[in-house]
């Protein structure tokens, strides 16, 4: 669009004059042709293989428009905009087509298929729908300002939506409202694309599955779409809510994203600067920054029945559920707030005999669930995290908890890689209560753990050796669908440690792999829900550069009853011990150390300070528990 020359404005028909049907590509001048497109599309001519040039910027504002292309007869064609502005546009709520599920689009192309929509500016439009959604969700409502749906391969290239609101009570976005289909070698592609626009799911009576992003609102299941040189500085609003996508149902890759200063992501749910919610899809996300602040929602008392995490935020994904994710070279700049329901924020909650409610705020990745397998390498993320959530009733460890990290809030996958990562140094945490057994933090990752078919857990720096005073808060081997816990590898590398928590549920083990690790305080925990169990396992700690101190039982989490505890240690090269004991955490028993060896080298030793090693026992009476400390260096000479 030319500076100093206005747009067209249209007279409200239409003119098809323009059309041959043996020519192949056509350029139109006047609101009157354009319109003559939407009439052709709409009748059924798909201009597959065929382009359209608009010359002209063009002014809609005094009619309403027929949007372009319906489930039936979808546009196919290319449609270049010549790098002009289309302003003023309106469909109403009776621009939309039915694609046979149930789905409601409304866009000025409602409906791509295959073909491609490029280098066109949209301003002034007004496509929100603002009314109820039905329990059923019988009728979806997908909104956006360029593409309504993009399936089976279908581009859009450098659109841009400037400044304005688009309002949806279940699926909107700036861009495009879903992608559906497409293939690993023909995906979907967004690429070079900005949103400037507020893109908001009312929460209006039961609606709890509004989805809100800034580019795309929502991925289909199966299908595969590219996402590419994108930036939104709109403010997105919505259950789950992104910066670029809103969630993620199929396979999905995000190559240079941003999401700008000024923007605010406010989720009920989950809510990332980078996309909210990868729910069954496939996601990779490489060299993605966030630099907009990122907020709980709270807009009522309702339930989603995740497993993990009934609100998760984070700098570049907000949760991740039942399938893997790869984040590469992103970093978060946002400040991430979980507030209190009394302002814009939300209550955490005990529903008496349910899962109780969770938060989880991670400086990348808030929560993820039930992955095979996820990798998160050379990710950054600094500013405040924040947290003003009321916790009503503590009755447990896996209740009500808020886990907080600088690089994941909450982790559970089968295999778990976090490489050359981490949150800043100075990384500022508000309202999070390090007495409190309802919070917990680490400057990597607040809880991590592998599932019930998990292998290993390797997190590591390549290159020099970080200092890290808390890199997690727990880190647990998970019970395996068999009743038996699984064999967990622990991997570390590439940096000194203050404190590292670890968990073995019962007859499982632990490897860590920890070469050239130094730690300065070891310590085993229990981690359960309340019940009365008991304990046994093994735990094998291979190549440790020292350990200052190691805490049998020092469980600051919960106050289960545990029977009988038998567990074995094994730490090369140097100092193996078995500790066997009666009842712990029960308060009215005396705790022992009834059959305990210490060997050194397979031999047992009498005097185990003779070698320098010195244990004692412990009791914490306000916290109900006991612990099993032994002093030294490790390995000893």
């Amino acid at each position: 669009m030319q500076p100093d020359k206005e747009p067209v404005k249209w007279n409200g028909t239409s003119d098809i004059t323009w059309y041959n049907e043996n020519a192949s590509a056509f350029n139109l001048d006047t609101p009157e042709e354009l319109a003559g497109l939407s009439e052709l599309v709409n009748k059924g001519n798909t201009f597959e293989g065929k382009t359209i040039y608009l010359s002209e910027s063009i002014n809609l504002s005094d009619f309403e428009w027929n949007p372009i292309g319906s489930n039936g007869t979808p546009f196919k064609g290319t449609f270049d905009g010549g790098n002009n502005a289309i302003i003023g546009f309106s469909n109403g709520k009776t621009g939309v087509f039915d694609d046979g599920g149930n789905r409601y689009f409304s866009a000025f192309f409602t409906a791509v298929d295959g073909g491609t929509v490029k280098n066109i500016t949209f301003g002034d439009y007004d496509v929100n729908i603002d009314e109820e959604v039905p329990e059923d969700r019988a009728n979806q409502r997908m909104i956006s300002v360029a593409v309504g749906n993009l399936m089976n391969g279908g581009t859009v290239e450098n659109v841009i939506v400037k400044e304005g609101s688009v309002i949806s009570p279940v699926r909107v976005s700036g861009i495009v409202a879903r992608t559906s289909g497409g293939t690993k070698d023909n995906p979907n592609r967004i690429i070079g694309c900005e949103n400037y626009a507020d893109v908001s799911t009312e929460i209006t009576g039961s609606n709890t599955y509004g989805t809100s992003g800034g580019i795309v609102s929502t991925t289909a299941g199966k299908s595969f779409t590219t996402i590419q040189n994108v930036k939104n500085s709109g403010s997105i609003t919505g259950v789950d809510a992104g910066g670029i996508v809103g969630d993620n149902q199929g396979t999905l890759e995000i190559i240079q994203a941003e999401n700008l200063a000024g923007t605010i992501i406010r989720a009920s749910l989950f809510g990332g600067g980078i996309i909210g919610d990868n729910y069954g899809g496939n996601l990779t996300i490489r060299r993605a920054e966030n630099h907009g602040d990122i907020m709980s929602y709270g807009a009522g008392d309702y339930s989603m029945n995740h497993t993990f995490g009934e609100i998760s935020i984070g700098g570049i994904l907000g949760n991740s559920y039942n399938t893997g994710f790869s984040i590469y070279d992103s970093e978060n700049y946002g400040t991430l707030s979980v507030l209190y329901n009394g302002g814009e924020g939300y209550s955490l909650k005990d529903d008496g005999d349910g899962p109780g409610r969770y938060a989880s705020i991670g400086g990348i990745v808030g929560s993820f669930g039930d992955n095979p397998e996820v990798i998160i390498e050379d990710c950054y993320s600094e500013g405040e995290i924040f947290n003003d959530s009321v916790v009503i009733n503590n009755a447990g460890y896996r209740k009500n908890r808020v886990s907080v990290g600088g690089i994941i809030g909450l982790g559970i996958a089968d295999n778990i890689k976090v490489i050359d990562s981490v949150g800043a140094d100075e990384y500022t945490y508000t309202g999070i209560n390090e007495d409190s057994s309802t919070y917990i933090y680490g400057s990597i990752a607040g809880y991590l753990s592998t599932n019930e078919t998990g292998k290993g857990i390797e997190v590591g720096f390549t290159s020099g050796s970080r200092n890290i005073e808390r890199p997690f808060s727990i880190v647990l081997n998970s019970k395996g669908s068999d009743g038996n816990d699984t064999n967990t590898t622990l991997k570390l590398y590439g940096f000194n440690i203050g404190e590292l928590i670890f968990g073995v549920n019962d007859n499982g083990s632990m490897t860590m792999d920890m070469k050239d690790v130094n730690i300065r305080n070891l310590k085993q925990s229990w981690v359960r829900d309340t019940g009365t169990y008991s304990l046994e396992g093994d735990v094998t700690i291979k190549d440790v550069g020292s350990i200052e101190n190691l805490y049998i039982f020092a469980d600051e989490f919960h106050s289960d009853t545990v029977t009988s505890w038998n567990i074995s240690y094994s730490i090369s090269p140097d100092i193996t011990f078995k500790w066997s004991a009666g009842t712990l955490f029960d308060q009215s028993s005396t705790f022992v150390l009834d059959g305990t060896t210490i060997t050194f080298n397979n031999k047992e030793l009498i005097s185990p300070q003779d070698k320098g090693i010195s244990y004692k026992l412990s009791g914490h009476e306000e916290e109900n528990r006991q612990e099993f400390i032994i002093s030294g260096n490790y390995p000893l000479n």
